[in-house]
């Protein structure tokens, strides 16, 4: 551009050059802007993260030499205009400095190319905060509602009362129960703040829980435990079992007058963590359920692993069952657990 400026501060009558240059000039390097800003429709097409190298560049330098061949046609019509409308020099000025006027617009174009990269990183990248910031807003609000499903009022009625009438009858087995209670809310609350813990915390909080539930319910209620295949110190979300232990027994043992059971089966394979919960029931003794139990321990899934992990459930012939797969919580997660 300094290059024109001079050539045009030369000429032998620079007056009348100016204001060719400036008729002719100006609302064509508008048009240069306005050809250029098109370019960022391109630029959402040509992500720079996902567009191969070579591609990216054959593309825009194809584009660049469309928009600026555009261009210069543009501007050789309106100077063959103002030369009809008595700006005799017009198209003596553009011919004359076409080879410049040409790389002065390959260099706006350019300029523009990078500025649209830029500002649709930044806008990309604001997003995906955004969206990160979401997530990590929805999984802690599931995992309150999990925490506060953790120390149901009934749950704490029945089983106080459960002491109370052991007192009377079996003393003996209130204090193993007491340590069980202490332990199981211990972990509700403590161990459900964090990030993440192991299979086996797990597991013995769902044993916590159900041996407690099992003294209420006496004989009637079997109890299985399969983890022999488990690795039971691979990382997974807290809470996670608790909710299909508390369904299995309120839906499960809870619908039931006569003899019930409760499998719990624990596996990890091939990289992938299987948690199987199944148990008899009565359809005919069942009450209505909210059904918040099975649908936060689905959003929780999903919020912390997308599509990797999978909840499937089925009743059928008086049992229950429902299936976890999902694979371990990264090792990043389980430093930040300190496990």
């Amino acid at each position: 551009m300094s290059f024109i400026l001079l050539q045009l501060a030369q000429a032998k009558d620079a007056p009348i050059f100016w204001l060719t240059a400036f008729v002719q000039f100006l609302p064509w390097y508008f048009l240069l802007l306005f050809f250029s800003i098109s370019n960022v429709y391109l630029c959402q097409r040509l992500p720079l993260d996902s567009t191969p190298g070579l591609a990216l560049t054959l593309v825009q330098g194809l584009a660049a030499c469309i928009t600026i061949g555009l261009w210069l046609t543009a501007g050789w019509g309106w100077s063959r205009l103002l030369m009809q409308t008595g700006f005799t020099d017009a198209g003596a000025l553009l011919d004359g400095l076409l080879a410049y006027h040409t790389l002065f617009g390959l260099l706006v174009y350019g300029v523009w190319v990078m500025l649209h990269y830029t500002f649709l990183g930044a806008t990309q990248q604001q997003g995906k905060n955004a969206r990160q910031l979401e997530q990590q807003l929805m999984i802690k609000s599931i995992e309150l509602q999990s925490l506060k499903a953790t120390v149901h009022p009934h749950f704490m009625y029945n089983s106080l009362n459960m002491l109370a009438n052991l007192s009377q009858s079996a003393p003996d087995q209130i204090h193993p129960l007491c340590v069980q209670m202490s332990e199981f809310l211990r972990y509700s609350v403590n161990h459900g703040k964090k990030p993440a813990v192991t299979l086996g915390e797990e597991l013995k909080h769902a044993q916590n829980y159900l041996a407690i539930e099992r003294a209420r319910f006496g004989e009637r209620l079997t109890i299985e435990y399969d983890y022999g295949d488990a690795d039971l110190t691979c990382a997974t979300l807290p809470l996670l079992l608790f909710p299909l232990v508390e369904n299995a027994i309120k839906h499960g043992a809870g619908s039931q007058l006569d003899a019930a059971f409760i499998r719990i089966r624990l596996s990890t394979q091939e990289q992938w963590v299987t948690v199987v919960v199944e148990n008899s029931f009565d359809p005919h003794g069942i009450k209505p359920g909210t059904g918040h139990g099975l649908s936060n321990t689905r959003r929780r899934l999903h919020a912390n692993y997308g599509d990797d992990a999978r909840l499937t459930h089925r009743a059928s012939d008086g049992l229950f069952r429902i299936e976890i797969k999902l694979p371990p919580l990264p090792a990043a997660r389980r430093l930040e657990a300190k496990l």
